[in-house]
């Protein structure tokens, strides 16, 4: 018996969220005046809105830069080369935009 250890490398995984909403065909075809009834389904909350980060991606660029010592250039060049364009700008900003979330959060408890 032998005991081997595998190394795969970081991959990323792309997402496409659709927001489904439907609107009540019999609210909107009676005649009336009133507004059609509509209805939209549920979507995760992000962890920046109006950002393509996500929990994992956020968490990745704080560990690296704060644990690994990695400056946000260097990873710019990494993400760069697993073909995803993310600027130091933006990675910097992130990362205070998460801080603030965090402080608030302990704020507030």
């Amino acid at each position: 018996m032998r005991t081997e250890v595998e190394f795969k490398s970081a991959t990323l995984i792309v997402k496409q969220i659709v927001r489904q909403i439907a609107k009540c065909k019999s609210c909107s075809s009676d005649g009336n005046d009133r507004p059609a009834h509509i209805q939209k389904a549920s979507v995760p909350d992000k962890v920046l809105p109006h950002s393509i980060a996500t929990h994992s991606l956020a968490t990745q660029i704080m560990y690296q830069k704060f644990g690994m010592g990695a400056p946000f250039a260097r990873q710019e060049k990494d993400f760069y080369q697993m073909n995803l364009e993310i600027s130091r700008a933006n990675m910097a900003h992130w990362t205070i935009r998460c801080r603030d979330a965090k402080c608030r959060l302990l704020q507030s408890s």
